[in-house]
């Protein structure tokens, strides 16, 4: 029976990969007491799930076999969300907690090792992204992952960096775009098997002009007030948001944080109804932001069941692209 203590259940599946590719489900639990904390960052997502109380045979299986874990997360009896990447495990840590036994799996992205890891060696002829990136996932032999170019200036698409060697692919997957990201100046995201390229928000680029467009029409996050969790700690450019648990945003999306100012007391309340438009305007000036981490924490026993959003708004708004929406001044 699983445990659904404040209405949270968790659905954690581990499975291996047979000779054929399907995945062989070895364990599934949710009757056990689980907590999980989950990084979605630029590279590839981490993860540290600790089960309780697994018996001796289970955790021998887990620490001696190559294993991955999908997890899902439901509320109130909805129907289940997949929350995350499927990921390897790398290291399991069992220790004892009278009265109980806790199993800890560290995890990275599946992916990353059978995509990330992947060393090529290849020359090629510098050209724009999109044409190197494709390149690269060609010399990985990568046909089952597929790009998506997001919040990129028009002029990405004639841009060539200036390079006096011929260039080279020399190392893994993860470390040529490491440095692609530096030449080309984006994010690079790893979600199952699309790879998200961002355009750098808080790098100003050398080759943008006024007039920016995209190739396509970018989504916006927009956090109802009932979700936080506290109030934004808002910093130099930055932002921090954690709201109730929220497995759809994604590092790389845009958060609109315009509806996020709140009168705290009847006295400001009373001068933002007076100052309005003018008030108003100058508080969400920096209103959004472009999110680089996305932080689940959450358990099945306790009252962890939280998102942590980190983003950082542009150094120059002129910089990004402004087809869709403002960067500053409101929504």
């Amino acid at each position: 029976m699983a445990i659904t203590k404040f209405g949270k259940e968790i659905i954690l599946q581990v499975y291996k990969l047979g000779e054929d590719g399907i995945a062989e489900v070895k364990l599934e639990v949710s009757s056990l007491r689980i907590d999980f904390d989950i990084k979605n960052m630029m590279g590839y997502n981490r993860a540290k799930f600790s089960i309780y109380n697994l018996n001796n045979t289970t955790i021998k299986d887990l620490s001696n076999e190559e294993r991955f874990i999908r997890i899902a997360i439901s509320l109130h009896g909805r129907e289940p969300v997949s929350l995350g990447d499927d990921f390897y495990i790398s290291n399991t840590v069992t220790e004892v907690k009278l009265p109980n036994v806790i199993t800890t799996l560290y995890c990275m992205s599946g992916r990353r090792r059978s995509f990330m890891e992947k060393q090529v060696k290849e020359a090629y002829t510098l050209g724009t992204l999109e044409e190197v990136v494709a390149k690269l996932l060609q010399a990985a032999k990568a046909t089952d992952i597929t790009t998506k170019f997001e919040l990129f200036p028009e002029k990405i698409e004639v841009y060539k960096p200036q390079k006096t060697k011929e260039p080279r692919f020399d190392g893994s997957v993860e470390n040529e775009l490491i440095k692609l990201s530096k030449m080309y100046n984006f994010n690079y995201y790893l979600q199952n098997n699309k790879l998200r390229i961002v355009y750098n928000a808080n790098t100003p680029a050398t080759y943008v002009s006024s007039g920016l467009s995209t190739k396509e029409k970018e989504e916006v996050v927009v956090i109802p007030i009932a979700n936080l969790r506290s109030n934004p700690k808002v910093g130099t450019g930055t932002i921090q948001v954690e709201t109730n648990m929220d497995g759809s945003i994604l590092p790389g999306d845009i958060l609109d944080t315009h509806n996020m100012i709140t009168a705290s007391t009847e006295s400001s309340f009373e001068y933002l109804v007076a100052a309005d438009q003018g008030l108003k305007a100058a508080a969400t000036r920096f209103s959004k932001y472009s999110i680089y981490s996305v932080v689940h924490k959450g358990s099945n026993y306790t009252g962890d069941w939280s998102t942590l959003l980190l983003g950082t708004t542009a150094k120059n708004g002129n910089s990004l692209s402004q087809q869709h929406f403002k960067w500053f001044g409101g929504s």
